[in-house]
């Protein structure tokens, strides 16, 4: 029989589960080459986008701007950590660069352009539900304030909010569309990295997904209907 050594694959591999806490909040992850890997969200539907995939990767670089390898030494005062939001809808995949919330983004604008914003929640979220084709109700909508930073593509926005605002847009959803029926993806757990609740566009012309991560980050998603 062959005898294989576990430590040896998995130092060949570079792969270990790694564990964070913040604030008493768990969150799980996959360590590898460098880098975390925390899955935020992954659903399945029976129309396009049909793979629908939320992932945060966060590393450390050091003060020459290099990945730190050694987990023993991420810490050092002179490292910083960076942290990118990967969405992958359909055979769509891209990046969000969530280090948009500090002062240094410079990185940032090379692999993908942001856009900070702060104010109404609500009123971003069904303006860009609309533009893409949403059904909305007349129902008076309420007032979410806070900061956020956004990404919009082709077909697509991705809107990353500072804070836990998960019950607050859940609730402007169903004020904005409908409490939750059976063309509905239910919320569900994504492990201990966080929750989500998606609506479909066979009952309001588009595709939203709400996540809030273990960071204390709520993340909208808007895709439009595809063409058939």
């Amino acid at each position: 029989m062959l005898k294989v050594n576990t430590k040896v694959l998995l130092s060949g591999l570079q792969i270990l589960i790694a564990m964070q806490s913040k604030a008493g909040v768990y969150a799980q992850g996959i360590h590898s080459g460098g880098t975390t890997y925390y899955d935020l969200c992954s659903i399945s539907l029976p129309i396009p986008p049909n793979e629908f995939k939320l992932t945060e990767l966060n590393w450390y670089e050091d003060a020459n701007g290099f990945t730190v390898m050694d987990v023993n030494k991420v810490g050092a005062s002179n490292n910083v950590l960076r942290r990118i939001l990967e969405v992958e809808s359909g055979t769509n995949r891209f990046i969000v660069p969530l280090d948009s919330f500090v002062p240094d983004i410079a990185w940032s604008r090379e692999n993908a352009p942001v856009t900070k914003g702060s104010g109404d929640l609500a009123h971003l979220v069904t303006q860009c539900a609309t533009n893409r084709g949403g059904r909305i109700s007349t129902n008076p909508l309420p007032v979410i304030q806070a900061n956020w930073i956004r990404q919009s593509r082709a077909t697509q926005d991705i809107i990353v909010v500072d804070g836990d605002h998960f019950a607050e847009v859940q609730k402007l959803w169903e004020l904005a569309f409908s409490k939750p029926g059976p063309s509905i993806v239910p919320s569900a757990a994504a492990g201990v990295n966080g929750h989500s609740l998606t609506y479909t566009p066979d009952q309001i012309g588009v595709f939203l997904n709400l996540t809030v991560a273990w960071r204390k980050e709520t993340i909208v998603s808007v895709i439009e209907k595809p063409e058939p």
